[in-house]
């Protein structure tokens, strides 16, 4: 009673298997409800939402996604790979689009994606996000949580978690540190330690790829 389930896609427009968000909603009768939209299109979802008008995204509480090719336009130009500035341009335009009316509040970095190491930033490739919408938050503050937290898993077996201890997830090493003081007390210097030497090979990755002008992995 509770559920109802259609075979059908997603997509920027109505096609003979897919569908547009609003005409999803319209078609379920969803206007005046708590909605929750949940996305995993796997490439799919910037065409999607750079065609949904802004006053449908925000009949949604929360989003919850993952995106995708967030860094392999980029890389594939450094390594002389076909310019896919278009491409580049309508994910920016969708991201901004969704912090206009959305706060970010959890990120996990699929383990699958990998991570690219580009110019000055390390960039996942693939990102699981969720969003809040603004106009059901009275206060919003910076996020002080260390990304993955005790509740994320990776992705694929064998796989470590990608630890998002970068801009512009990373509270800071100070913030980080204090974290680990609390909650170790006298045994967090090997934590700490740990950070700093996770810190120290990112910087050198970053160093490496800039100086070759490519993307590493």
């Amino acid at each position: 009673d509770f559920l109802y389930f259609k075979k059908e896609g997603v997509g920027p427009k109505k096609a003979h298997d897919r569908n547009t968000i609003e005409n999803h909603i319209n078609e379920n009768d969803d206007h005046g409800k708590r909605l929750i939209l949940q996305m995993d299109v796997e490439g799919a979802e910037w065409d999607t939402l750079f065609a949904t008008p802004n006053s449908v995204l925000d009949l949604f509480d929360q989003i919850v996604i993952e995106v995708h090719g967030l860094a392999t336009d980029f890389s594939a130009t450094l390594n002389g790979g076909e310019v896919h500035q278009v491409s580049i341009d309508k994910k920016i335009k969708v991201l901004k689009k969704i912090n206009d009316f959305f706060y970010l509040y959890h990120v996990h970095a699929n383990t699958e994606g990998g991570l690219f190491y580009i110019e000055w930033f390390t960039i996942p490739d693939v990102l699981e996000l969720t969003f809040i919408n603004k106009k059901i938050v009275e206060n919003a503050e910076s996020s002080k949580v260390i990304f993955p937290t005790n509740f994320d898993r990776p992705n694929v077996n064998g796989r470590n978690e990608i630890k998002l201890h970068f801009w512009p997830f990373y509270p800071g090493l100070i913030q980080h540190s204090s974290q680990i003081i609390r909650r170790d007390g006298w045994k967090a210097f090997a934590g700490i330690v740990g950070i700093l030497h996770n810190r120290i090979k990112i910087y050198l990755r970053l160093i490496r790829t800039k100086l070759g002008l490519r993307g590493a992995r």
